[in-house]
């Protein structure tokens, strides 16, 4: 019996020794993922404010007016408004 406590003890050591290294092995390489998330999301968040920006100066009337005046569009045009009954119903 007192053998028997002796390698259970020395059995134990052992599994806790190879367990712990095996946890800090598998949290290194989740460590390492983790950091590879973070630079990936660092990447998206500098693209998502390009394309932001780019949007914006899409959407706006500067932009509209410069592409008019490439485009060589100079008269302003009345818009015809279809709730008047005169132009709905051709009176």
């Amino acid at each position: 019996m007192k053998y028997f406590k002796k390698y259970l003890f020395s059995i134990l050591i052992f599994f806790f020794f190879f367990g712990n290294i095996y946890f800090i092995i598998t949290g290194v390489s989740v460590s390492k993922q983790i950091h590879e998330y973070e630079v990936n999301e660092e990447k998206y968040q500098e693209e998502n404010t390009i394309l932001e920006t780019e949007v914006s100066k899409i959407s706006s009337l500067q932009y509209a007016s410069s592409m008019s005046a490439s485009l060589t569009i100079d008269k302003e045009i009345n818009p015809i408004y279809l709730n008047n009954a005169p132009f709905a119903l051709n009176r």
